[in-house]
């Protein structure tokens, strides 16, 4: 039922429009510093921790027009949004951490990969920090001989480099 006037005269409201008319509910009441604490924090993180000026939890309460309720300048949002760096800093370091201690590459396409602490090989060349690269002939659309991706750059040497900067 959308509404209207019922046998008894009474103004019938629907029951899913949130509107309370006798006034017998009340919505908990937040206080100012978790509001401002919760959106610091919020902001920190969907704002890619700092790297674009808006964050996505501030344009959601821009849209839905509850940005104004949010004191960016007081003590519990800083505390938010610093609380916000330290998780990410966190969650950086020790996935850095990880990824050192295991030796991982980070693979861009089929043709590059990247050990930034190296590999926990046998490889001489493979423990320091390196990538891999294959290079592709233009003409015939084949590896170049000895840029293979398996060639731990720039430190591995080959009979086919020219120059110095073929190792790269």
């Amino acid at each position: 039922m959308a509404g209207g006037i019922n046998v008894y005269g009474y103004v019938e409201q629907n029951p899913l429009s949130f509107i309370d008319p006798y006034g017998l509910f009340e919505l908990p009441v937040l206080s100012q510093d978790f509001v401002d604490a919760t959106a610091g924090f919020g902001d920190a993180i969907s704002s890619g921790f700092g790297l674009f000026d808006t964050s996505l939890s501030e344009l959601a309460r821009k849209a839905i027009n509850v940005n104004s309720s949010v004191n960016q300048c007081s003590a519990a949002y800083s505390g938010g949004r610093y609380a916000g760096y330290g998780l990410g800093i966190g969650v950086a370091g020790t996935s850095l951490y990880r990824g050192y201690q295991l030796g991982r590459e980070l693979s861009i396409g089929r043709n590059f990969r990247i050990a930034p602490f190296g590999n926990r090989t046998s490889h001489p060349a493979g423990r320091l920090p390196h990538y891999h690269r294959r290079s592709i002939d233009s003409a015939t659309g084949n590896t170049k001989s000895g840029q293979g991706i398996g060639r731990h750059r720039p430190w591995d040497k080959k009979s086919t480099d020219k120059s110095f900067m073929d190792r790269f």
